[in-house]
């Protein structure tokens, strides 16, 4: 598995996490002080992030960094609008 792969599996399974807290982009980027666009650009692997960020997030949502590599994404297809949904 390549790093932009791990990063997509990370990415992916941070949304499930999140949807699975019942967050928005936005909800869960306050809680962690950085802005909603870097949680959707986390997701989407589109930036790399740090592991203190990471932590932050995982921390927010209640879960172990290592749950975030092991867990299988979820089979979703939403779009970027994500952030403006429950």
């Amino acid at each position: 598995m390549t790093n932009r792969e791990k990063l997509r599996q990370i990415g992916g399974n941070l949304r499930s996490a999140r949807r699975q807290a019942r967050l928005t982009q936005s909800q869960l980027a306050q809680q962690c002080g950085i802005v909603q666009s870097d949680v959707g650009q986390i997701e989407r692997a589109e930036k790399n992030v740090t592991l203190d960020t990471l932590l932050t997030l995982c921390a927010a949502l209640g879960i172990e960094i290592i749950d975030l590599m092991q867990m299988e994404p979820a089979n979703d297809s939403e779009s970027a609008t994500d952030g403006l949904q429950a």
